[in-house]
């Protein structure tokens, strides 16, 4: 019993001796946004744990030689975040589990990345719902932007509802247009 035992004890050593756990793969993100030829702005994103990333923001004023790390209130994201500029100052983040009781959240910086504010809509009384959601990012409509929310009631059958909203000052406020149906959005 002894022996089989030693010769068992001498297999497990020689396997995990041999065996090695596979090195991580690299899983960071950058984002990066050029207002022209010269100025622009780096997002970091570091390799997730337990699902939120760290953030470092950088920005450039020759052309990204040079980048500069900036102070930012925007410390941390969920991994799967994305992130949009549309000038040199006016940016979004789309934080996909970053809102109230865990839903989208989005965000809006107007200084470049320094500092990123909750955006908030005009809620008309069509949405009777206390909480709204958002679906991504902004898309560029002419001189507009769009962009869609939604709401669910939490029943049995959880009924999720659309609705698109207009800025026409980059993104500061938002009106409510209309209540958009799932198969329309693309």
């Amino acid at each position: 019993k002894k022996k089989n035992e030693k010769k068992r004890k001498k297999e497990l050593e020689e396997f995990f001796s041999s065996y090695s756990v596979p090195e991580e793969e690299e899983t960071s993100k950058d984002f990066e946004y050029f207002a022209n030829e010269s100025e622009g702005i780096l997002i970091h994103m570091g390799t997730p744990w337990r699902d939120r990333c760290l953030i470092t923001i950088k920005k450039t004023e020759d052309g990204g030689k040079n980048w500069e790390e900036i102070q930012t209130n925007l410390s941390e994201v969920y991994e799967g975040s994305t992130f949009m500029f549309i000038s040199k100052n006016v940016g979004f983040v789309h934080d996909i589990h970053g809102g109230y009781d865990s839903f989208a959240n989005l965000k809006r910086t107007d200084d470049g990345g320094y500092t990123w504010k909750d955006v908030k809509v005009n809620k008309p009384d069509v949405i009777t719902e206390k909480n709204i959601f958002f679906n991504g990012l902004p898309t560029e409509n002419g001189d507009k932007l769009e962009l869609i929310a939604y709401t669910f009631d939490l029943g049995r059958d959880p009924e999720y509802k659309y609705f698109k909203f207009e800025s026409d000052d980059l993104g500061e406020t938002w009106n409510f247009v209309e209540e958009v149906e799932k198969n329309d959005l693309e």
